[in-house]
This record gives C-alpha cells, structure tokens and sequence, in this order.
C-alpha cells in the first residue's frame, strides 16, 4: 500500500503529487538547485511531522538512511530545517542513519548489502536517499583514457542500474520513500553517460525506467533562492508540470 506524504506545499502537492513510499523519486538538476533540499531535508521533516501527529512519537527502530558521495549533506541545515519545523533535531539525529562514500566499489557494496544491513540491525526505514548517485562514477570516467571509456561506462553503468533495483526493492519491501539525485546531460555529462542521448539525466541504462517519478530542477534566475520542479514522469500525473518555489531557513516556501 502506497503511503503519501505532502511536501508541505499545497500547490507542490497538486503539481508534482505527495511524496509517495515504494519505488523511486529521481530529482535532477544543476549544482544548488535545491536536490538535497527536496530529496532529503523536506522529506525526513515532513514524514516524521506526519508519523509524530498520528502515533506521538517516531518508533524506535524507524531510520532515515542518508547516503552521500559529494559531501553535499549538512547536517547544521538538517538540524535548522527540523527545529524551525517543530521537530527536536537530536531525537530526528537519533533516527539518522548517514553514510559518506568517497569510493565507488564502498559505494556500491554498501547498497548492495544495504537489505541485510538493515535486517541486522532491525531498522525500519522511512526515508531511503542516495543523493547523488553519480559523483564517484563521474570521477571514474574522467579519469579513464577515452579509448577506454566506452566499456567502463558500459561497466558501471550497469552497477548503478543494480544499486538503483536494490533500493526499489528496499522502498517496496518496507513501504519506504526513495530518493535519489542525478545531474542533466550537459556536454561534458552527454559523455559520461551509458544512457541514450534523448535520457533527460546522467546515470545508469535503465535510470529512467526504473524511477517511477522523477523531477527536474532549475534556477530560473541566478542569484535568488527562487526554483523551478518539472514533472518528467509521473504514473498519474500530466508531465511537463512546473511550479516555483524558495529555498529559505526552514526548507522551501512558495
């Protein structure tokens, strides 16, 4: 059963759809454009605001597991956008689960291991995000000669489309959101990528078709905290979509 929660936005809401438990949310778009706002701040808030207004209290074992591979997760805007929200930011630590790749192979024998990790331990995980999924793959590939490139691409490429069914699996097997970050082509990612020219983002041959929903985000103009979500793909909704929001202290308003 599909779980849906707002973005606390009624006009998002209604543009883009709820953020939804079971399969995976792709958002993409340049540097600063707000991915780990949407993919990671705004999410962990508005799910356990939602779980605490139902049931008092995030059960113990419930885990928001935050992966990273450029740093790009501050744990003080985490905290700022909780408490500015009503939530206690050290119990909302207490449930986070944080790991920082800097390696692509610890990158993926992690998520790889990712579904006994969490039997393990007895973690219930609301909130699953990799954000971005690319970074070490990018590093990979400019580092490879280019006579060589084609079939590394070919090679990792299809490592990230097995981490990406890995964590499908995991939203679906315990009704959890999924959200992982990616970057538009660009001319320099057209050639990192083992995707088909025509895929609206970098990353592994079946990224598209295994995101059920994916947002790109823009800044519509250089200097505001002013954003942009369009709806690439939606199982209900009409893409093509756009809404604008703002970054600001507490996560985003309208």
């Amino acid at each position: 059963m599909v779980r849906r929660y707002s973005w606390g936005i009624e006009e998002m809401d209604r543009v883009l759809g709820p953020i939804e438990t079971g399969y995976i949310t792709m958002i993409y778009g340049p540097t600063a454009s707000g991915k780990t706002t949407l993919s990671t701040y705004i999410p962990s808030m508005r799910i356990a605001k939602e779980i605490k207004e139902k049931v008092g209290e995030l059960p113990e074992p419930a885990k928001f597991i935050v992966m990273s591979t450029d740093a790009g997760f501050s744990i003080e805007r985490a905290r700022q956008i909780w408490e500015l929200n009503g939530l206690d930011p050290s119990e909302m630590e207490n449930h986070l689960v944080y790991k920082e790749f800097t390696e692509f192979d610890e990158q993926h024998q992690y998520i790889k291991d990712l579904e006994k990790t969490i039997e393990e331990n007895g973690w219930k995980p609301l909130l699953i995000v990799l954000d971005p999924l690319i970074a070490l793959y990018r590093g990979i590939i400019l580092r490879t000669e280019m006579k060589y490139r084609a079939s590394v691409i070919s090679i990792y490429t299809g490592k990230m489309d097995l981490q990406m069914a890995v964590l499908r699996r995991i939203a679906n097997l315990y009704d959890a959101v999924c959200m992982i970050t990616s970057w538009p082509p660009s001319p320099v990612g057209e050639s990192l990528s083992g995707s088909p020219p025509e895929s609206p983002v970098i990353g592994g041959r079946q990224t598209a078709f295994l995101s059920k929903v994916m947002l790109e985000l823009s800044i519509p103009q250089e200097g505001s905290t002013e954003r942009e979500a369009t709806l690439i793909k939606h199982r209900a909704k009409p893409v093509g979509a756009k809404v604008r929001f703002k970054l600001c202290d507490a996560g985003i308003t309208i």
